[in-house]
């Protein structure tokens, strides 16, 4: 029988050990990733402000410290603000978790396969375990202080990127060839314009978001109003997702008054959905971040789903960013012409889009029913 005898080169069993060793790397590394991408984000959005302000000869260091302690005591602010009042009104809906379920069942006929799942699952000890023994709240502690954890360590990042990040890019760069980094360069630019677009418009939209609600819940004297419109201006940072997990507890609150309160704040939630995606995104972003809305919906499911809710909300400005890395890394591989096709597609649907929007709001100047036979 012939024997085979196998010859592995010493480079290729070098290159093979420092594979494993940079994938067990990533592997234990990986819990600072997401940290480390957010504070990337946030540093790109804070780098303006910094330049603005040296731009009125105001000290690199003034500058940096005044950055710091906002972006500290807003962060602090929110988690001081909302957990307090979080755990009243959750003790206070969990007192009236009967009486919201008795209310919800007179709703619903006793065919509905919705009654068996309510009757089964809003109740406390549904909510609540009923036997809580010391590991349950050493898993409660473990989660929170993770929590406050990845908050510092986003801070932390934030600051240092702010300070080096433009020294860390020239120092990465210069190992790569010349015409390599004016790419790299080009592609930070317009990539840094996109994402600073979307968190300055995020920060705008959800402040919006957060006063509407508010102003709307408090009028219909719906108890919780301030804690439901800040967890409104928190989720309306998740895409499509967010507006289901804002108007669930809404609901639940406004049940508390009358159902036909609880349809009132649903149609207001609706209206301000409604309002947002098309009158006041399209005003904040402009152009910038050009993305249909299944991108939206599949880009936010996967990154969820991949690594967690940080990263559905992280997601937008790198989906977002692809044509910037289509136009400068890809024109040579997948041709001129396609990405000239694609650029004119989106200015197409743009637009499309504007049109759209002007026909709409001049319908209803009009008093014309924008959904009828004339705009089909």
């Amino acid at each position: 029988m012939k024997q085979v005898a196998l010859h592995l080169p010493f480079r290729t069993i070098l290159v093979i050990l420092v594979t494993l060793l940079l994938v067990h790397s990533a592997e234990v590394l990986a819990p600072l990733m997401m940290p480390l991408f957010i504070a990337a984000l946030l540093a790109v959005t804070l780098h303006p402000v910094l330049v603005w302000l040296e731009t009125y000869r105001c000290p690199r260091w003034v500058s940096l410290f005044m950055i710091t302690i906002s972006l500290s005591f807003f962060m602090i602010g929110i988690v001081l603000a909302l957990i307090p009042r979080l755990m009243d009104e959750l003790s206070i809906f969990l007192e009236n978790l009967p009486q919201l379920k008795t209310e919800l069942l007179t709703h619903i006929s006793d065919n509905n396969p919705l009654r068996g799942m309510i009757s089964q699952n809003l109740s406390k000890s549904a909510l609540i375990p009923a036997h809580t023994d010391l590991s349950h709240f050493y898993d409660v502690g473990t989660r929170a202080f993770g929590g406050l954890t990845e908050l510092v360590l986003i801070l932390v990042f934030t600051v240092y990127l702010v300070v080096d990040g433009s020294r860390i890019i020239h120092w990465s760069t210069a190992f790569l060839k010349q015409e390599t980094q004016k790419k790299v360069r080009q592609t930070f630019t317009e990539v840094s314009s996109i994402i600073f677009a979307y968190a300055s418009g995020q920060f705008i939209t959800s402040v919006l978001s957060f006063v509407y609600t508010f102003v709307a819940l408090w009028a219909l004297k719906v108890p919780g109003a301030l804690l439901l419109a800040v967890l409104a201006g928190i989720f309306d940072v998740l895409p499509v997702l967010g507006f289901f997990l804002a108007v669930f507890p809404a609901l639940l609150f406004a049940l508390r008054v009358s159902s036909e309160t609880c349809l009132y704040v649903l149609l207001v939630y609706v209206a301000y959905h409604i309002l947002e995606n098309y009158l006041i995104a399209p005003w904040v972003y402009g152009n910038r971040l050009r993305l249909s809305g299944f991108t939206v919906l599949f880009a936010t499911l996967s990154a969820g789903f991949l690594a967690g809710i940080e990263g559905a909300i992280s997601i937008l400005p790198v989906v977002a960013s692809y044509p910037v890395i289509e136009k400068i890394w890809l024109r040579s591989y997948i041709g001129g012409d396609v990405v000239d096709e694609h650029d004119s597609m989106k200015d197409k649907a743009d637009e499309e889009l504007e049109k759209e929007i002007a026909e709409k709001f001049s319908s209803e100047k009009d008093g014309k029913d924008p959904t009828s036979s004339e705009h089909t």
